[in-house]
């Protein structure tokens, strides 16, 4: 019973910390993905959405809303890309930028190596899970390691 407790102690610390780095890099970043991605880790854990992710959300979707009326004729998908605060439109590399994805790649790796995995075991894990290269999650990390590992850090003794 003690071991349950215990993990779902640790579970709502590591939400709280996904969160609070979404929310951190959301705000640094102006990068919707990270709302969208802290929503995912809310509906799939059953935890309720932050205040933050709220406020996002009702924008968004007051913004989506009064497109059914004020919608212009020509550039419709262009109003919704900025109802969404989408800066970057369409093509490669561009709504979850390289350095975006770099930088969440990075975290997942600084995630695994505080839960006390080796460096190398970390990065093979985090390609495998997320379906990307080993050098290319090897580089990511080694383009963040020092603030991804920071921020791991800071979250894991907040919690």
């Amino acid at each position: 019973m003690h071991d349950d407790k215990r993990r779902e102690q640790m579970a709502r610390r590591y939400l709280s910390a996904r969160l609070a780095l979404f929310e951190r890099a959301y705000r640094e970043s102006g990068n919707p993905v990270f709302a969208w991605r802290a929503h995912m880790y809310c509906t799939s854990s059953g935890a309720p959405l932050p205040e933050w992710l709220q406020l996002y959300l009702m924008q968004a979707l007051r913004k989506l809303e009064a497109l059914s009326t004020t919608a212009p004729a020509n550039g419709l998908a262009s109003a919704v890309f900025d109802a969404l605060e989408i800066r970057q439109r369409p093509g490669p590399g561009t709504l979850l930028s390289q350095a975006d994805r770099d930088l969440l790649l990075a975290i997942e790796v600084a995630w695994r190596l505080a839960d006390g995995e080796q460096e190398s075991y970390a990065i093979e894990a985090v390609a495998k899970a997320l379906g990307e290269a080993r050098s290319t999650v090897y580089r990511a990390w080694k383009g963040y390691e020092s603030s991804a590992a920071d921020w791991a850090q800071e979250w894991s003794r907040d919690g």
